[in-house]
This record gives structure tokens, C-alpha cells and sequence, in this order.
């Protein structure tokens, strides 16, 4: 239950971004002795297939991101593409579980000593069903 309560406090941050459940979350309070702390209960099936569109601004490209996000994204099975814009940025469109999308964005921001990634723009988008993951253009 830890890791869905910070995949959800995550989320909030980032209110440009829906979280997609299939069910509800239930809001609870706990207390304990020195504190109270929310905790959210999941309902009724679980997480849903989610499709986000992801725009990474850094050092992204020349450096191998491509391939490392391509590694991320088999290794985790998320499926989509990944490709270079014009201005520098490097665009995803990615779609799996919503804990497996957060550990995916986790995965890419930690970049490596060639690949810095300065920001992640994570918005929800529709596109077709991939069935893989693949480098484009």
C-alpha cells in the first residue's frame, strides 16, 4: 500500500496529469500517536491501462536516450515510441499500468553521467494500442 500512496502523492503534484483507476479510491484517515496521515485504499480491480505522452527537455539527445528508454521499456513492458523533436526534446508516447508508468518516469529521469534530464512533461494522450516498443525517426 506504500507505493500506491506515493505513485497517488506523485500524481497530485502533478495536477496536469489524471490519474486513470478502473473503481475508486476511498480516503481514510489513520491516526497514530504522534500524527495523522491520509492513506488511500484501492477498490474494485485495480489499476487500468493508462496512455501518457511524455516531452523530455536536458542533454537527451546525442547521448543515447533513445536506446536507454527503449532498454527501460522492455525491461519494465511498457510499450510505445520514443522519438527526437526538432528543438532538442525527446518525445514518448507510453502505455502500461499506472504504478509501471510511474516506475517508467522514475527510470528516465535518473538519466546517467552522458544522458541529464532537466524536465519530464507528462500529459494523458490517446493514441492507438502499441504492442511493442520501438525507436522512431
Amino acid at each position: 500500500m506504500g507505493t500506491l500512496y506515493q505513485f497517488l502523492r506523485f500524481f497530485k503534484k502533478n495536477s496536469h496529469l489524471k490519474l486513470i483507476l478502473d473503481g475508486h479510491l476511498e480516503k481514510t484517515t489513520k491516526s497514530n500517536e504522534d500524527s495523522s496521515s491520509t492513506i488511500f485504499q484501492e477498490h474494485q480491480g485495480g489499476l487500468t491501462m493508462s496512455k501518457v505522452k511524455i516531452v523530455i527537455t536536458g542533454k537527451v539527445q546525442g547521448v543515447g536516450f533513445r536506446y536507454n528508454t527503449l532498454m527501460i521499456a522492455k525491461n519494465l513492458g511498457v510499450y510505445g515510441r520514443v522519438w527526437n523533436n526538432p528543438d532538442g526534446t525527446v518525445s514518448i508516447q507510453a502505455q502500461s499500468d499506472d504504478q509501471t508508468l510511474f516506475n517508467f518516469q522514475k527510470r528516465i529521469r535518473e538519466g546517467n553521467h552522458w544522458i541529464r534530464v532537466n524536465y519530464l512533461d507528462v500529459e494523458p494522450d490517446n493514441f492507438e494500442d502499441f504492442h511493442d516498443f520501438k525507436i522512431i525517426n
